[in-house]
């Protein structure tokens, strides 16, 4: 029954491999990460200011 229901792990893998390729993919990757970053840098100043 698990077997019907989840697909194979060479299907899953191409389908993660189709979500990352390319350069779309990559500039969504680098502008999570620099929000990311943004986020953390100003959480920490808010901490900071507050103890």
């Amino acid at each position: 029954l698990c077997a019907v229901l989840a697909p194979s792990p060479q299907e899953m893998g191409a389908r993660l491999a189709r979500c990352l390729d390319g350069a779309p993919a990559q500039s969504a990757w680098a502008a999570a990460v620099a929000l990311s970053a943004l986020l953390l840098a100003a959480r920490r100043t808010a901490y900071d200011r507050t103890h």
